[in-house]
């Protein structure tokens, strides 16, 4: 009701079933918009803008996991069968964890200090950091999503 305040009550009633496709239209416009102006989105959109050597690296492993770059070197088998003093177990499995981890996180800080002159509505929420690692974790996640599927597949 609020989208049609200016059509007076008695006619409200009469043209009803007229007015309830405009109504869901809006509402679905209304609801696209929010996404694509929420901010993991508008931040994917930046990286792509801006900086996109960094999102080199991203490629790369992509790759690296794809068995697209590098194959001839075994690159691959880095990732997917990890080996540690000769073996391929838990030890070697956790030491690749801990270093895609340590990448993911010098990517949220490097992308942090270069991004954040543009989100500085950030600045007056608690722990800033840790929000804008949340909203910036499109492109690891489907990292981490590749990689097991890849790790599995």
């Amino acid at each position: 009701m609020e989208y049609f305040s200016f059509i007076p009550r008695y006619l409200h009633k009469q043209f009803r079933s007229t007015l309830q496709p405009l109504k869901k239209n809006i509402a679905i416009q209304e609801y696209l918009r929010g996404i694509f102006f929420s901010l993991p989105l508008q931040l994917l959109f930046l990286h792509f803008r801006k900086y996109q050597v960094l999102l080199l690296f991203w490629a790369m492993l992509f790759a690296t996991v794809g068995g697209a770059f590098m194959k001839t070197f075994g690159a691959e088998a880095l990732f997917l069968a990890p080996e540690y003093m000769g073996d391929v177990n838990a030890i070697s499995a956790a030491i690749v964890g801990v270093a895609i981890g340590i990448f993911i996180m010098c990517w949220n800080v490097t992308t942090f200090i270069l991004f954040s002159r543009h989100f500085t509505f950030l600045a007056a929420t608690q722990f800033p950091f840790l929000k804008y690692c949340i909203n910036n974790s499109v492109i690891p996640l489907t990292f981490l999503f590749y990689y097991l599927v890849k790790a599995y597949g």
